[in-house]
């Protein structure tokens, strides 16, 4: 059993045996609860509000405790939508972050690029946070009398109990990586915040709608000593988005195959990733048939599952049919292609110039969508 798979059944476990106690030391609430009706409703919808309300507070929580020890906020994300600071003023987008209901962004304000700078109160701010809303919910239970507000405290300690432990213990699910990981890993090895900072750079490019194309290649660089360091795939990948988007296909082939060979099950968003930006750089340079074909089919689930936000992968789909199945009938896909475009706010000049170009070989210019 690897190392994550023991982190995420300590935090299941840990989590259940929390939950369970404090099931049992609640009964009575419980009793009271079931008497009244459709007791079942309220409880499914202060649910939901709960886990909406600590997204928020967990989000708050690291802004919080990052402006308190020097950091400035460049962006703050919950469910689809992000602040983004870009000349001292913040702007809405929508931007889908797989894996997580929220994220934000602060660096360090004396040094941005500092492999030094203080992190242990900045990540576990939104344990901490987590953590003080569950207890207060759960004192206020003992003096409210309101049926229904006791039964929102309860799914207020409920959910709370859950968001900090899986928080709290080191884990990594499907590449995304929780704050105790994030802190063990810092604390592990000195090169990881260095690159952590790296990667956090170029995801606010992205962001402020600046060209990756355009960006400085020092930001993409990484030594070899530096590649087995924590977060080094995940610059590696972005480095492969860099060269291909500068025409460099043929480095950009060799970095995302050397990726995908060191990533696992763990890593399974970025190795999805990673997997479209190769199968992406196969169909420009009209690589082996068979070996396109292999690579799709191989991963195919995972390709049409990104594809729904995904403008990489959404063209991928769309290029396999008319290059490797020959099949034409994609009038809906690129309608779809181009809806995702303008929904995602961030929609790439890159994905939008091969997608102009793919119609135009294949005589379907009548499907290309004015900017």
């Amino acid at each position: 059993m690897n190392d994550g798979r023991r982190a995420r059944i300590i935090s299941f476990g840990l989590s259940i045996i929390l939950l369970i106690v404090f099931v049992y030391f609640t009964k009575e609430n419980i009793i009271k609860f079931a008497d009244l009706d459709y007791w079942l409703i309220y409880f499914s919808i202060f649910l939901i509000l709960s886990v909406i309300i600590y997204s928020v507070i967990h989000e708050s929580g690291h802004v919080i405790f990052g402006w308190a020890t020097g950091y400035k906020l460049d962006a703050f994300a919950l469910f689809g939508y992000v602040f983004i600071n870009s000349d001292n003023r913040y702007i809405l987008k929508r931007v889908k972050i797989p894996g997580t209901a929220g994220a934000n962004m602060m660096h360090y304000a004396k040094d941005k690029t500092s492999a030094s700078a203080p992190y242990m109160l900045y990540v576990l701010g939104g344990v901490l946070t987590t953590g003080v809303a569950t207890i207060i919910s759960a004192i206020s239970m003992k003096f409210i009398n309101n049926v229904y507000v006791e039964i929102f405290l309860y799914t207020m300690v409920f959910v709370g109990l859950v968001f900090t432990v899986y928080n709290a213990i080191p884990t990594k699910v499907k590449g995304i990586y929780n704050d105790g990981m994030i802190v063990k890993l810092f604390k592990k090895d000195d090169r990881s915040q260095e690159i952590f900072n790296k990667a956090q750079d170029i995801s606010l490019i992205s962001l402020r709608e600046f060209s990756i194309k355009d960006a400085p290649e020092e930001l993409f660089e990484i030594s070899e000593s530096y590649k087995s360091a924590p977060f080094a795939n995940e610059l590696r990948v972005n480095r492969s988005e860099y060269l291909m988007y500068n025409e460099r296909y043929r480095e950009a082939e060799l970095e995302l195959e050397d990726v995908i060979q060191n990533l696992d099950e763990s890593d399974k968003n970025l190795k999805d990733i990673a997997t479209c930006f190769l199968l992406l750089e196969y169909l420009i340079n009209n690589a082996d048939k068979e070996k396109i074909e292999r690579v799709y089919q191989d991963n195919k689930k995972d390709i049409e599952s990104l594809a729904r936000y995904n403008l990489t992968a959404k063209y991928i789909s769309i290029a396999y049919k008319l290059k490797i199945e020959e099949d034409w009938n994609i009038d809906k896909e690129v309608l779809e292609f181009y809806k995702l475009s303008k929904r995602q706010d961030l929609g790439s000049d890159f994905e939008l110039d091969l997608m102009k170009k793919l119609l135009n070989e294949n005589s379907m210019s009548y499907l290309i969508q004015a900017d």
